[in-house]
């Protein structure tokens, strides 16, 4: 049953470019991560780990790589520079793992989903603009989904 705030749910998957992975190797199993430098998204100094579900069991991983970055744009640059590899929302690089310019690696981890949420004070009326952004963002997350 869908919950009346959840909009999506964000996919998440682990990448890398064809030219890396030429250089670098195919990484088939979680521990080869260890070998190749990975992209990190982190808050700070905090490395952001890794939501892995092998099986039917959720793994941590924190990866660790040359390049730490906060900000998502860097993370996709480094990406497509063939820096390393990372793990992403699908939507930063749809378009590239669609045309074959980054490739997915280690699917069978089934990187977590994250919950997006609209989020507003109970008992409050909604201004009319609010509500109809918040239709607009369902609709959008609904279309994109089929």
């Amino acid at each position: 049953m869908r919950q009346p705030d959840l909009l999506t749910e964000t996919e998440f998957v682990i990448v890398a470019s064809p030219t890396y992975l030429a250089e670098h190797g195919v990484p088939q199993r979680l521990s080869d991560l260890d070998k190749h430098s990975c992209i990190v998204f982190a808050r700070g100094r905090e490395r952001r780990p890794w939501t892995l579900k092998q099986g039917r069991e959720t793994v941590a991983y924190v990866p660790h790589g040359s390049l730490v970055t906060g900000d998502a744009e860097h993370v996709r640059a480094g990406v497509l520079s063939g820096l390393g590899i990372s793990q992403v929302p699908m939507w930063l690089l749809a378009k590239e793992v669609l045309s074959g310019e980054v490739q997915v690696v280690l699917p069978e981890l089934q990187p977590a989903r994250i919950p997006v949420h609209v989020v507003f004070a109970a008992g409050r009326r909604i201004p009319m603009r609010v509500r109809v952004f918040i239709d607009y963002l369902v609709e959008a997350f609904a279309a994109a989904e089929s």
